[in-house]
């Protein structure tokens, strides 16, 4: 999936010349094993984890809660 920065209040916005891609859509990355959630304050409200990765603000070091 692909996603543009340009939300009010995003951290990236409004950098509209950058385009974001998962890398869980990339064939090659496939037989990596995930190392946390990034964004995940961005989730869907009903998503949840149920794994002990740490979850991040945007792309900050910033932990967020469940």
């Amino acid at each position: 999936m692909l996603y543009q920065a340009i939300k009010e209040g995003h951290p990236e916005c409004p950098k509209t010349d950058r385009i974001y891609i998962s890398v869980g859509n990339l064939i090659d990355a496939m037989d990596q094993v995930p190392q946390a959630h990034v964004s995940y304050e961005e989730r869907l409200h009903w998503m949840k984890t149920h794994d002990n990765l740490p979850k991040y603000r945007g792309k900050t070091k910033e932990t967020v809660a469940d």
